[in-house]
């Protein structure tokens, strides 16, 4: 009986602690047209730059938090090795779902999208510049490189003017 007592106690604990994990109110990003940041973002990275400095633009300095953690996307190694041994074993492998996970490629063009959002913004995003500059010198381990995008983004802000910019591509 007691037993029984313990474990449904343990059982509801674990489903409560469940749901408010499922349920609790997460950390909305803003959006232009009913489209989130991160699917500009996304968009920008693959290329698709219709609309995209007019979302920046004017989801303006809020922006500046969802860009600085989209920038700082480091790819993480066993990823990268687990890809080039998947791609050794099954040739024209690259375009697969299973090897577009493994890229995290969302990621990627997130943090490409970014850069490029940096750039529109110009000025205006020097108060996230001591972030950018936060992670572009952490290294998780001796051998894991500084985020590549974080120190583009403290180039393009720190020599740019705020004039030369133009749909995220510099003139």
């Amino acid at each position: 009986m007691k037993r029984r007592r313990l474990l449904l106690i343990l059982l509801a604990s674990v489903a409560s602690i469940t749901l408010a994990f499922f349920i609790w109110p997460r950390e909305r990003e803003p959006e232009y047209n009913g489209v989130p940041l991160s699917k500009w973002l996304e968009r920008a990275g693959r290329g698709r730059t219709e609309g995209f400095a007019e979302a920046i633009k004017l989801i303006g300095t809020n922006a500046l938090p969802g860009l600085v953690r989209a920038v700082d996307y480091r790819p993480s190694r066993w990823r990268y090795w687990l890809f080039f041994k998947y791609s050794r074993l099954v040739p024209k492998s690259s375009n697969t779902r299973f090897a577009k996970w493994l890229l995290d490629e969302n990621r990627i063009f997130r943090a490409e999208g970014a850069v490029a959002a940096f750039g529109i913004l110009g000025r205006d995003a020097l108060p996230s510049l001591g972030d950018l500059q936060r992670i572009a010198t952490r290294r998780s381990s001796p051998s894991s490189p500084a985020s590549p995008y974080a120190l583009s983004v403290i180039l393009t802000l720190t020599y740019s003017n705020p004039g030369d910019f133009d749909e995220g591509r510099s003139r």
